[in-house]
């Protein structure tokens, strides 16, 4: 599929094009991310349409195995509660079930992710009205 991609100069795919392309990947590598190549995707990510044009978006890059272990936990007791949900509501479709499974297994396997961006709203709220609203 990457020959009919758009390639950097190094024969990889375009970050860019790669970002706006690629499918859903929960079963990830545990090698590390470059921190220029994440700054990159970071600054990407910013330049996403958002309403009215303002800055609500911040971000948190999470390396250190204690917090991914913590964040890992919470992820896992969220998913047990919303995965439920979804398997009973999603009857016999099949590919819902994979789906499923996939994020069984991204769940059991989280705090391996070598390298987690947690995308925050900025919503700081003065005399009742969030800043990015002013």
């Amino acid at each position: 599929m990457a020959s009919t991609q758009a390639l950097d100069t190094q024969g990889r795919v375009a970050v860019d094009n790669a970002m706006r392309t690629q499918r859903s990947i929960r079963r990830l590598k545990p090698d590390p991310v470059d921190d220029a190549l994440l700054l990159e995707l970071i600054g990407l990510a910013l330049e996403a349409p958002t309403g009215g044009g303002r800055d609500y978006a911040e971000f948190v890059v999470v390396k250190d195995r204690a917090v991914k272990a913590r964040l890992a936990r919470l992820n896992r007791q969220a998913w047990t509660v919303y995965g439920g949900v979804w398997r009973v509501t999603a009857g016999d479709d099949a590919k819902v079930h994979r789906t499923i499974r996939a994020v069984d297994w991204q769940a059991e396997h989280y705090k391996e992710i070598p390298t987690i961006v947690v995308a925050c709203a900025k919503l700081h709220i003065e005399a009742g009205i969030p800043s990015c609203l002013r």
